[in-house]
């Protein structure tokens, strides 16, 4: 229900990169260091649901990139999608401080609700990739 920010140091995959496309604003460093989803170059599929949340968050030509098992920079990554800005590596810090004090002047139940609006459709699409992928629910 609050907002979240990430700052993406270094490399990003795959988990990482699901964090990053999870957060409501995402930075990133400059450097040499890549993002993506690398499951299919070593031989495993993409999961339902971070599928469902790259088609979401990701630029239609990132999709590319997933079924090759691209990684891309941080120029790239915010044109992509991954990130919305990059920043060098001094000034991160300030940048994401200066971001939160401005979040902190949201309307927070507007946010939350507003939120739940922007989410509702990739959320019913990750539930529905869950029951596809894991049919039988199992107890406790």
């Amino acid at each position: 229900p609050r907002p979240i920010i990430t700052a993406c140091t270094g490399h990003a995959f795959p988990m990482g990169a699901f964090l990053m496309l999870s957060a409501d604003v995402r930075y990133g460093v400059s450097g040499d260091w890549k993002i993506g989803m690398n499951e299919v170059a070593i031989g495993i599929s993409v999961p339902y649901f971070a599928l469902e949340l790259a088609k979401h968050r990701l630029a239609p030509p990132s999709l590319t990139h997933i079924l090759s098992g691209g990684m891309v920079g941080p120029d790239l990554a915010v044109a992509l999608g991954y990130l919305d800005i990059v920043v060098e590596p001094e000034v991160l810090k300030k940048r994401v401080r200066a971001e939160a004090e401005r979040l902190k002047s949201v309307d927070m139940p507007s946010f939350e609700t507003t939120k739940q609006r922007v989410n509702e459709p990739v959320l019913a699409a990750i539930r529905k990739a869950r029951a596809k992928q894991y049919p039988v629910e199992f107890a406790a």
